[in-house]
């Protein structure tokens, strides 16, 4: 379960808070998109993966259950959501106060942590992880940045997550949605290439929560590397020529 439903989860069980019937309204994708285009307000936090979660909290006047609090937990490129973390619907007034960022400080400080998968899906992340690292230096050049050097490139991972160039998506051999983001990076006059490759992964088996979890990313100075890795379906980014 991932970090988001389990802080839900424990606030509810502090405040004896079961899950309430409205809950049914996340089936409602019209309800969701008005949270999403035109919510009442719109607050951020860092959940610790170097992602920018952003939060779209809408009161909505329902003609069965009366005012309902929905907050979205959300990832956005370009300002624009393109996946929902998280889900919450509630008519207690006390349960959004809880989770709106200020409650989130001491949260953010936890980091990778909070992200909680199950042993397999664990040791699933790390095979792949260590796939991709050997198939990136089966490839990588020897003019290349050295992988010693990686994690002085790390603070780009944040904004190649936040404002990608390029997005591309594709199923992997064992099922699991992959996607990459690729950005075009410049830092003390040197223009390099930064990757991060993330894998689709449920977090929630009750509301079907997911999340991308980031199990590699490098910067390269090489373009023939670079476009090796984008493979798949372009999500975003301009047309392939």
């Amino acid at each position: 379960m991932g970090h988001l439903a389990l802080t839900e989860k424990k606030i509810r069980s502090e405040m004896k808070l079961p899950l309430e019937p409205c809950g049914s309204l996340i089936q409602d994708q019209e309800i969701l998109e008005v949270a999403l285009q035109r919510p009442d307000e719109v607050h951020s936090i860092n959940n610790g993966l170097g992602e920018t979660v952003h939060l779209h909290f809408l009161w909505h006047e329902h003609v069965y259950y009366g005012k309902v609090g929905i907050v979205l937990y959300c990832l956005k490129e370009q300002k624009r959501p393109f996946l929902i973390l998280h889900t919450v619907l509630t008519q207690n007034k006390e349960l959004i106060e809880k989770l709106l960022p200020e409650k989130h400080s001491e949260e953010e400080a936890h980091g990778p942590a909070d992200v909680f998968v199950d042993e397999e899906t664990a040791t699933s992340l790390e095979n792949k992880k260590s796939q991709l690292m050997a198939t990136l230096l089966e490839r990588q050049s020897p003019m290349d940045i050295p992988f010693e050097e990686f994690h002085k490139y790390e603070n780009h991972l944040a904004p190649t997550l936040e404002n990608p160039d390029e997005v591309f998506s594709e199923v992997d051999a064992e099922g699991d949605q992959v996607f990459k983001f690729f950005k075009a990076c410049n830092s003390q006059g040197n223009n390099f290439y930064y990757i991060v490759v993330g894998v689709i992964v449920n977090v929630d088996e009750e509301n079907l929560t997911e999340t991308i979890v980031p199990i590699l990313s490098f910067p390269t100075i090489d373009g023939e590397l670079y476009r090796s890795f984008k493979t798949g379906q372009q999500v975003s980014g301009p047309p392939r020529s």
